[in-house]
């Protein structure tokens, strides 16, 4: 029995050791020499051992994802063949490039998109669950590797000159660098430049990390057209003059960092002096359009009608003037997008020109204006709703009015709000519409350009509440309404030196 017994306990062991021993793991983990090399990358400057293997004919295998993780590449196991899945983010939909399978316990690295091989120098192999695979493979992915065997060093680098261009779709100098690059690309074969349009929502971030990253002067940060090469940041025409020497120094630097517009974090950062800037701008500019006599005359009519019972006259008012502002910022929004996505390259300098002599033509409008408005002969100027569409306002505000008292006044009169901001678009819209298109030429995306149009409609309605305050304290509807009069030169004055400082900006963009 113990004989039996003993029999059977060393064919177990004789069964696992034939297990362990046969297994491809091991057997050719058996036949590698380990080695520790210093892994030099610089695609993130860093310097790390790692542990590599050198098979019997002297081929060194390096770990894969450890080599190519700072090259931006993504490493998975594949569920269905168990092969390791190596693409690139980037570009793994252009013709299959970036995506491979690496085919361990075999010399092959294969695409995963069609039936091509590639064959290696040495087997890739797999050893406590990482993959190991030779130089060539590496190549083969854009990526070039240099190993001295005597000094256990490992230079991992970018086969190919790396740059990363952000520009905007609605941009003259945009077009103009595009092409340059063009000719660069015909020039340096080895020279590959990514080009991200940060009308994209993503791209506009990733140029916000580029920023950072590079550590760019925030008065400069988000600028286009911009180029990332090497450890350099070159903005507008520093392109078309430094370019070509940053491509032939490029072996001297570092490479260029990689990184991808999925990567990047959404983080809360000071505004910057240009944003700032911005921010004025639309504060200011939706201010002034709120002096628009179009805006005030109508809704001085209105206070008039809600005088006569005063107590309801701020609910059925600030339901007016939100309805008047978020119509507004939704014109503006569509404005905005339409602008966009026509503003193409080939017209962008067009509606340039347009807006330049739509700028120029309502500064002297408004100029007109200012000269009729001193010698009080309101009724010929140029700029105002025509008569029909007054009156249709008009008996839109009396009809609502008559329901001042009810408990929903205040959401009715927020309706007729939207209702007259549209038909009064067409006195009050020019500035506005300049500037969406100030906003669209400075090539802003992402969540700003939202953020300058809800600013730009507040501050819109801003005289309004006012008006409406004074009204609401003081009573004196008369001399709120004289004193409107005799600043309405004024308003036409400051209308008209705005629509030449928008016409500036654009000759000088």
């Amino acid at each position: 029995m113990k004989q039996r017994v003993i029999s059977t306990i060393i064919l177990c062991i004789a069964c696992l050791s034939g297990i362990v021993f046969f297994s491809p793991n091991v057997s050719r983990a058996a036949d590698l020499a380990k080695k520790t090399f210093q892994i030099h990358n610089t695609y993130d400057q860093s310097v790390t051992s790692l542990t590599c293997y050198e098979d019997k004919e002297g081929n060194v295998l390096l770990p894969l994802t450890d080599i190519l993780t700072p090259a931006g590449f993504t490493v998975e196991e594949c569920p269905r063949c168990g092969k390791d899945e190596v693409y690139s983010k980037e570009n793994e939909n252009n013709n299959g490039l970036g995506h491979y399978f690496v085919n361990w316990y075999q010399k092959l690295l294969s695409y995963s998109v069609s039936d091509k091989t590639l064959s290696l120098s040495a087997t890739n192999e797999k050893v406590d669950g990482k993959t190991y695979c030779p130089k060539d493979a590496f190549e083969y992915m854009g990526v070039s590797v240099t190993i001295d065997t005597k000094a256990l060093t490992v230079t991992v680098s970018d086969k190919k000159i790396r740059g990363i261009y952000f520009y905007s779709s609605t941009c003259d100098s945009c077009e103009k660098i595009d092409k340059f690059l063009d000719t660069i690309d015909e020039k340096y074969p080895d020279c590959r430049i990514s080009r991200y349009d940060i009308y994209d929502t993503a791209n506009y971030d990733l140029l916000q990390e580029y920023g950072k990253v590079y550590q760019v002067p925030d008065e400069k940060k988000g600028f286009t057209p911009s180029l990332y090469i090497s450890d350099k940041v070159l903005i507008g025409a520093e392109i078309q003059a430094e370019l070509e020497q940053a491509v032939r120094d490029y072996e001297k630097g570092p490479a260029t960092k990689i990184l991808l517009a999925d990567e990047t974090t959404q983080t809360t950062t000071p505004v910057s002096g240009s944003k700032a800037a911005q921010i004025f701008s639309a504060l200011g500019a939706g201010l002034i359009n709120g002096l628009n006599p179009c805006s005030l005359s109508i809704f001085l009519f209105l206070l008039s009608l809600l005088l006569v019972d005063q107590k309801y006259m701020l609910r059925s008012g600030f339901g007016f003037i939100l309805g008047k502002a978020l119509m507004f910022f939704l014109l503006g929004t569509l404005l905005y997008n339409v602008i966009r996505s026509v503003n193409t390259k080939q017209i962008a300098a067009w509606l340039n020109v347009f807006m330049i002599v739509f700028a120029l033509l309502f500064a002297a409008l408004n100029l007109w204006d200012f000269f009729t408005a001193k010698k009080e002969n309101f009724g010929s100027m140029k700029l105002q709703l025509p008569k029909a569409l007054r009156k249709k306002n008009e008996g839109l505000l009396k009809w609502a009015a008559g329901y001042r008292t009810a408990r929903l006044s205040g959401l009715l009169l927020f309706f007729i709000g939207m209702i007259v901001a549209t038909g009064e678009f067409l006195c009050t819209g020019q500035i506005y519409l300049s500037s969406v298109v100030i906003l669209v030429q400075k090539g802003s995306a992402g969540l700003f350009p939202v953020l300058l149009l809800l600013l730009y409609s507040i501050a819109f309605v801003i005289p309004l509440i006012v008006l409406m305050l004074v009204l609401y304290i003081s009573k004196k509807y008369f001399e709120a309404s004289e004193f409107i009069l005799d600043k309405i030169p004024l308003i036409k004055l400051i209308s008209s030196l705005l629509f030449v400082a928008m016409a500036v900006y654009l000759i000088l963009s």
